[in-house]
């Protein structure tokens, strides 16, 4: 975390003029207590929002209940807050916050929030002071480093899928009941992981590049035509999916296709194991 000290310039005046004797008294005034500083920030395992700790109670900037972040933490379109989208802050559209103790806030991320492990948060100068009684020093020009998550979420991927499929019949992919995305979306990475039978003709090319498509519009679901898929053909599918914590999981589906029109039944396959990078 950083945070820089205000100092003071005093300088004195030389002058060509005497002055009489006189008696001054000065009355020193000292802080029992330094302000507050910024300790560390660290998302939530589930992602959607994040701890922030400092290094001492603090008055707690006479906020209570829940509060909007802005009271006390940068979410503007200014550079401090690194925003990454007109008219959205980074926390997201409207950010809650509250206090667990005097040194701990919990922020509670808006919808569109932006903010990744590695971005600052930036803490408002002249709202928070020490407990000290009558403290006159506020805490300012401080910011820290968000840390990702102790353990963050882990994706549980999940395809929606037919186990064979007819001679007439297209191949649909569902994953739209995947989980673990910590509130944001997902990246998909589908991929043929084996094919077997049938006459190629070239078609397992055609499977690649759909699924490289599909893979690059990050979509979460994909249409195999019946062009592409030779007669009497088995096929092992993957997908992995990583969230913005930068969790995986994978999981696969096998499908066979046969050489006269049949009725599909669907098959789901879940979450076979996590990857982590």
């Amino acid at each position: 975390c950083g945070a820089s000290r205000r100092g003071a310039l005093v300088r004195g005046v030389r002058g060509g003029f005497a002055t009489p004797n006189a008696t001054v008294r000065v009355s020193v005034r000292q802080d029992g207590l330094p302000a507050p500083m910024l300790r560390r920030v660290q998302f939530f395992d589930s992602g959607a929002g994040a701890t922030v700790s400092f290094d001492e109670d603090t008055n707690r900037a006479g906020l209570s209940g829940v509060w909007g972040c802005e009271k006390l933490f940068n979410n503007s379109n200014g550079a401090f807050a690194q925003s990454r989208g007109p008219g959205i802050g980074y926390l997201g559209v409207e950010p809650s916050c509250a206090w667990r103790d005097a040194a701990t806030a919990l922020v509670t991320f808006g919808s569109g929030a932006t903010v990744m492990p590695g971005d600052k948060l930036y803490l408002i100068d002249d709202r928070l002071q020490s407990t000290f009684p009558d403290a006159a020093l506020y805490a300012t020009r401080q910011n820290c480093t968000i840390e990702n998550a102790k353990d963050p979420v882990v994706p549980s991927a999940s395809i929606m899928a037919p186990q064979s499929i007819g001679l007439c019949d297209d191949l649909g992919m569902d994953a739209g009941a995947t989980s673990g995305s910590g509130g944001r979306a997902l990246v998909y990475n589908w991929t043929l992981a084996s094919f077997s039978g049938g006459a190629t003709h070239g078609n397992t090319g055609n499977i690649t590049n759909t699924l490289a498509a599909a893979s690059l519009a990050c979509v979460d679901h994909v249409a195999l035509p019946r062009a592409h898929l030779p007669t009497k053909s088995k096929l092992t599918l993957s997908l992995t999916v990583t969230n913005f914590l930068g969790q995986s999981g994978t999981t696969s589906v096998h499908v066979t296709k046969g050489g006269l029109p049949a009725r599909s039944e669907e098959h789901t396959s879940e979450l076979q194991s996590p990857l982590q990078s």
